[in-house]
């Protein structure tokens, strides 16, 4: 379903996108890396299912728009929410 909501947000012109979602609890080997429930915002993402390579070029890593990831770092600082920046 994702894909076809990504479709046509395409055909209406929309040509960036912002993804929210979840992932278990990353651990630095000693214990967790990020506190459960933590907010983490990606500097850049493995590419290993089958869809997007289809829309980004043929590369195994992804890497959000730096001045993206600043504007909403500040805006969660802003609004008092504890955040890392990483992968």
């Amino acid at each position: 379903m994702a894909v076809v909501l990504l479709e046509e947000l395409i055909a209406l012109g929309i040509r960036r996108f912002v993804t929210m979602g979840c992932a278990g609890v990353p651990s630095n080997g000693t214990g967790p890396a990020v506190p459960m429930g933590g907010v983490v915002l990606a500097n850049r993402a493995l590419i290993y299912e089958g869809t997007s390579p289809h829309y980004t070029p043929h590369d195994r890593v992804s890497y959000p728009d730096d001045a993206s990831v600043k504007s909403l770092s500040e805006l969660l600082t802003a609004h008092g929410i504890d955040h890392r920046v990483g992968a």
